[in-house]
């Protein structure tokens, strides 16, 4: 029995599936979901830095000592406060992506972070994401102007 020979079959299987288009995409969106976590994370330690008050924006808390990748021409804060007064934190959604990203199957994803640190990369089948943010129970206060 040659077990190397198997293995090298399945590892050529999986290799060659999909696009490097779709393979872009994935790599991406798990960039973004990473980035988007330390981001929860530095906003945590701002908090802790600033009497519990979460940074209302990017610029915000990348004056302070902890930084992040991310920009605020990307993305939406969408909720601030202190970090503990928050009664659904779990589906409080802190910020998101600004635009949803296309991808080659026809879908579109977009990163959510919520208050207390999940990260969640969602797709919808259109660009409208309002369906997609109910059905997962998300509770979104989008500022008006």
């Amino acid at each position: 029995m040659e077990v190397a020979g198997a293995n090298r079959r399945w590892r050529l299987q999986f290799r060659c599936r999909g696009s490097r288009r779709e393979s872009a995409v994935a790599r991406e969106s798990d960039a973004l979901v990473h980035a988007a976590k330390m981001a929860t994370l530095s906003c945590y330690m701002f908090a802790d830095d600033h009497t519990n008050q979460l940074p209302a924006s990017f610029a915000q808390l990348n004056t302070s000592r902890q930084k992040t990748e991310l920009s605020d021409a990307n993305w939406e804060f969408v909720a601030s406060g202190d970090k503990d007064s928050f009664t659904n934190p779990d589906v409080t959604i802190y910020f998101l992506e600004k635009e949803p990203r296309h991808s080659p199957d026809g879908t579109f994803a977009r990163v959510y972070a919520t208050v207390n640190g999940r990260v969640f990369l969602l797709t919808s089948t259109g660009r409208d994401f309002t369906a997609v943010e109910r059905q997962r129970g998300f509770l979104i206060r989008r500022a008006t102007n």
